[in-house]
Order: C-alpha cells, then structure tokens, then sequence
C-alpha cells in the first residue's frame, strides 16, 4: 500500500485510538466500552516500538511504517500488549480497591522481571567502522534499533495502565463514559479526583547507559 511518512509521531488523542481499539478486535466484546477506552489512553501516549513510524494512506487513514524493511500495515505493532491491557482490565476492574491494586502489584513486578530479564539479553557489538549493532546473547539474534527503543514502549505501555488501574477515579470515569463511534468521535476526558500516575524508571543495566528512562 502506498503511504507517506514522517520521523515524528503525533501525539493522538485517546478519543482518535477508541475506534481503532473497538473495530480492530482487541476487545473480545465490542459492548465492553469500559476495556475500549482503556486500552485507547493507553495507546494515548505510548511511543511507538523502533523502527515503525506512523504513516498516512492513499485514503488518508493512518498506517504504520517498518523502516527497516519498508512493511506498512492498518495494524499497530503493540496489539498483543493491548490485548492483554484489555483481558487485564476486564480482570482487575470489577474487583475491590484493596483487591484489585493487591493482584496489580504481583503482576507489575512480574512485568519488571520480565523486561529486565529480556533486555539483559542484548549486548552492543562495535564494527572496526565504528557503527554498532545489537546481539542477543541467548538466541544470537541481531538487530540495528537499540533494544530499549524496541522493548521498553510496550512495557512503558503496560506500566502506565497498571498505574490507571489503581487509581479509582479513574476507574469510575472509564465506566461513565460516552458510547463509541466508529467513525470520528469526541470522547470526554475521565473526572479523576486523584492525582495523575508518577513518573516511572525501570533499571535495566543496559548495554550503553546504567538506567533507561521511558518516561
């Protein structure tokens, strides 16, 4: 398909995701608005993984880009992470306060460990050109795209919901929210009398800086 690009990804509006997210599948059941809209504010600020790019369409919709290989799809490379944002939430919503930020907790550190034991995986490997590249020490897998800049969005992703979560003003917002149009739509933003989630740091010992921040 044909497309034009640019380097800079805008900054989308959730209410512009939400019909992505209810059209594409993500959500087993499209009258579960509540899973809609929070894998939507989640894709919100969520930088895309290295090396995709968002694109523009011959009809205008928007697309994203691999640069490295020159693929361009209708779908976003983070689904699976928003599928399981998505079976998440329909977990974790319906339980109590206590309960529910008891059950977020085990699963953030599973996610940390995760990330970490991943990432801990690559080393940088200098060409006698000076140019690099980066090898995965257990599957000898190699790739150009710093891995920070490949794995880290979808955890940053996955971090940030699992702060929502906690939040119950958020929660409560997300069930009071409009219905979803397919088309354009204008979503009205949560009520939360809360305050916004922290900034995060995850310490990887990565293979060129000490702490990545995807902040």
């Amino acid at each position: 398909m044909g497309a034009s690009s640019s380097a800079a990804i805008p900054v989308t509006p959730a209410s512009d995701w939400a019909p992505y997210v209810a059209s594409s599948g993500i959500v087993d059941h499209i009258d579960d608005e509540g899973a809609i809209h929070f894998v939507a504010d989640a894709l919100q600020n969520t930088p895309l993984p290295a090396p995709w790019i968002i694109g523009t369409g011959e009809s205008g919709q928007r697309v994203f880009i691999n640069t490295r290989t020159g693929e361009s799809t209708w779908r976003h490379p983070l689904e699976d992470t928003m599928q399981s944002l998505a079976e998440l939430y329909q977990k974790c919503a319906p339980l109590s306060r206590q309960h529910r930020a008891t059950m977020l907790s085990g699963i953030h550190q599973k996610w940390d460990a995760e990330a970490t034991e991943e990432y801990g995986k690559w080393r940088t490997v200098k060409m006698e050109d000076g140019d690099k590249y980066y090898l995965n020490a257990v599957t000898r897998e190699t790739m150009w795209e710093n891995p920070a800049s490949v794995f880290l969005p979808g955890h940053y992703m996955r971090v940030k919901a699992i702060e929502r979560l906690c939040n119950q003003g958020y929660v409560n917002g997300l069930r009071g929210r409009a219905c979803i149009a397919f088309a354009n739509c204008s979503l009205d933003r949560e009520v939360d009398d809360e305050s916004e989630p922290s900034e995060w740091r995850l310490d990887l010992g990565a293979p060129e800086t000490p702490w990545v921040s995807c902040a």
